[in-house]
């Protein structure tokens, strides 16, 4: 009977070891892959985002509202399917992204405008901003990347 009972508790021990330490190893796992997705994700996002910048500088004027822009912004959308958004020096949004209509669309809640007030001023200084956090426009969480469109 005492054989049993030692038997037993060790047994139960070892198989407790056994399951803490692969929770933990897979908790750990999960961690580093994370974020190692994410940050290929922000590369990709960044790089998407400084090629679309280069890509629209010819095209940038004091009168955004130009078919060619249009067209341009309209079709860099439906490639990239991202949602592009175009701030201009006063954070004024502009954005072609689901737009049935093909035009472009001034954002103006002001929800957005506060949740994306320091990124906008960092970008228009010159940095590259990066952020994960909810956009009241489109009422989720999104990774958004900011870059400056430099004349």
């Amino acid at each position: 009977m005492f054989r049993k009972n030692i038997t037993f508790k060790l047994t139960f021990g070892f198989l407790l070891i056994v399951i803490i330490s692969t929770l933990l190893i897979g908790i750990i796992s999960l961690n580093i892959f994370k974020n190692n997705i994410f940050n290929v994700k922000r590369n990709n996002m960044t790089k998407h985002a400084l090629e679309i910048s280069e890509t629209l500088k010819p095209y940038i004027t004091e009168n955004v509202k130009g078919k060619e822009f249009t067209d341009i912004i309209n079709l860099l959308d439906s490639i990239d399917s991202a949602k592009i958004w175009i701030v201009d020096s006063n954070t004024n949004i502009i954005s072609a992204s689901n737009n049935k209509n093909m035009n472009l669309t001034y954002i103006t809640d002001a929800d957005v405008k506060k949740t994306y007030n320091s990124i906008f001023k960092k970008a228009l200084i010159g940095s590259n901003e990066y952020d994960e956090i909810f956009n009241p426009y489109y009422k989720e969480y999104m990774m958004t990347v900011a870059v400056p469109n430099k004349k």
